[in-house]
């Protein structure tokens, strides 16, 4: 590519961001395959903030943590655009839904210790999906 000009110089450029584009756009489209769903029934406890797994082991949540889970369970397994989520949980603009990435880290590692993984799947570009199954008391 020439670098002064910002186009390309050279046939093989071109087939290469070609190639490259298309390696790209067929691993967008994986993302929006259907998840695997979990197994057994998750629980969510909007008032004492704690999700039970469906190996009964119990994840204490934060406020935060407690509404990010219910606003995936209110979408019914559809995706949830990242903005919309970050809103939803308290954040004040787009920029700072990138929080929103700890907050899911920080449920992981919570249900990790608690020896299952958690049904969020961060959907790349898009947003959040819940793939499990949870009943919200």
């Amino acid at each position: 590519m020439d670098a002064d000009k910002g186009q390309y110089s050279e046939p093989i450029d071109i087939v290469l961001a070609v190639k490259n584009l298309s390696r790209r756009i067929k691993a967008g489209a994986t993302a929006f395959k259907e998840l695997p769903r979990s197994t057994g029934n998750w629980s969510l406890d909007r008032i004492d903030h704690r999700l039970l797994s469906p190996q009964g082991m119990i994840i204490k949540l934060s406020g935060r943590e407690a509404t990010l889970l219910s606003t995936l369970v209110a979408a019914n397994g559809t995706i949830v655009p990242r903005a919309e989520l970050g809103l939803a949980v308290g954040y004040d603009s787009v920029s700072d839904t990138r929080s929103l990435d700890a907050v899911v880290q920080r449920l992981r590692v919570k249900a990790r210790e608690a020896g299952t993984e958690l049904p969020v799947h961060v959907i790349h570009g898009v947003g959040f999906q819940l793939s499990g199954n949870v009943i919200v008391s």
